[in-house]
């Protein structure tokens, strides 16, 4: 199956500074695609370099076989949108109001229909008339995530998306996301919690100082080894009879924090 999205040997500077070196990803229908690595490593970036927001020095990005940076932007909205990971709250909007802006232009009925789905399954249809403002912050983060939903795009780019939510709207996401890719459609998304990586992710891109340390599917890469070269801890990872992950735990040996006196 040909990919959504592909990204070949991305080179990307800030400044003068190189951010990303030499990452590559393709992204396929059916696939959830979890971004994981330390603070500063360059994930946000590697995002909205994909989205072509941002150009890389170098490399390509092509979205269903075309250059992401040559598609006018109606033409890339429609094939993948992006949750940022501390949206803006500030809009003089209701909730429905915020998801609404996904469908312009289009038909009332199907925007209705659109709007009303996405709220529902962000599990916000009570707070549909409530200010954006008014809204915790994981509220919010629901509400910029059913806007995205509503979108109807293949490719979801999620960063951080369950920032501010408590465990059970952090499951509740995935879930959502999960079955948007087992609908045929595709995510990619940043996060640090890797328990959820393990049970809803497909493949997994590790990366650390910019740099691809691990890529494939989430079983063989969330491995102790790889966790520590990528993080800086030891952990333990623990396994079902079939290989499959079931819980990832700090070690009781890992590395002493120096506290402040």
């Amino acid at each position: 199956m040909s990919a959504l999205l592909a990204a070949r040997s991305l080179y990307v500077r800030v400044g003068a500074r190189p951010i990303l070196d030499d990452v590559s990803i393709e992204i396929r229908p059916g696939e959830l695609w979890a971004l994981i690595g330390p603070n500063g490593s360059g994930k946000t970036l590697l995002l909205h370099t994909l989205l072509g927001a941002r150009a890389a020095a170098a490399g390509v990005v092509e979205l269903c076989g075309s250059s992401v940076h040559a598609m006018e932007p109606k033409a890339r909205a429609r094939l993948m949108t992006l949750v940022l990971q501390d949206a803006p709250f500030d809009f003089p909007l209701t909730v429905r109001e915020l998801v609404g802006l996904s469908q312009i232009p289009r038909e009332p009925a199907r925007t209705c229909r659109a709007v009303d789905g996405a709220l529902a399954c962000a599990g916000l249809s009570h707070l549909a008339d409530r200010p954006l403002w008014s809204l915790s912050g994981g509220e919010r983060q629901r509400a910029h995530f059913a806007r995205a939903m509503a979108q109807g795009c293949p490719l979801l780019l999620l960063d951080e998306p369950t920032a501010h939510m408590d465990l059970l709207r952090q499951a509740e996401l995935f879930v959502q996301a999960r079955a948007h890719v087992d609908r045929g459609g595709a995510a990619l998304v940043a996060t640090h919690d890797l328990s959820l990586v393990s049970r809803f992710a497909t493949s997994v891109l590790a990366i650390a100082g910019g740099r691809v340390r691990a890529k494939g599917a989430a079983r063989d890469v969330l491995h102790e080894a790889t966790l520590e070269a990528v993080f800086g801890v030891r952990a333990r990872v623990y396994r079902d009879e079939r290989g499959d992950i079931e819980a990832i735990l700090l070690r009781s040996d890992a590395q002493k924090v120096e506290t402040c006196p």
